[in-house]
């Protein structure tokens, strides 16, 4: 079976509420109705902490049936916080693995301080 797949990565800059960031994100999925995505990116909010920001974030996506795919203590800072995640719709994970970024290429956008870029592909489900 095909299908589309969509993968769009994101810069959020700290100050953006998590409406904003969940209100974006709801479009995003809303203009690509019936498509798997992979969302990737530095969304500024910290998942190895529980609060109105992690929690919200992690309800949108939930609430969307999209996984948080890092494995739990996963930390990307050295403060060890967790502030660049993966999401995904994808039935199944199947390996992670972890590389910190040493080059981050990202667009620029003003416009709500969140930005992102999403790819298109085609994909068969095994």
């Amino acid at each position: 079976m095909f299908g589309h797949l969509a993968i769009a990565y994101c810069y959020v800059c700290p100050s953006t509420s998590i409406n904003s960031i969940t209100s974006t994100l709801q479009l995003l999925l809303n203009e690509h109705p019936n498509t798997a995505f992979v969302i990737a990116g530095d969304f500024n909010v910290d998942m190895n902490t529980t609060n109105n920001r992690s929690t919200s974030l992690y309800n949108f996506f939930n609430d969307n049936n999209m996984i948080f795919a890092i494995p739990n203590g996963t930390h990307t800072t050295h403060s060890n916080t967790c502030l660049d995640t993966i999401y995904t719709s994808l039935p199944i994970v199947y390996q992670l693995h972890f590389i910190p970024h040493y080059i981050c290429v990202f667009s620029f956008s003003k416009k709500n301080c969140l930005t992102y870029k999403v790819y298109e592909l085609y994909y068969s489900e095994l």
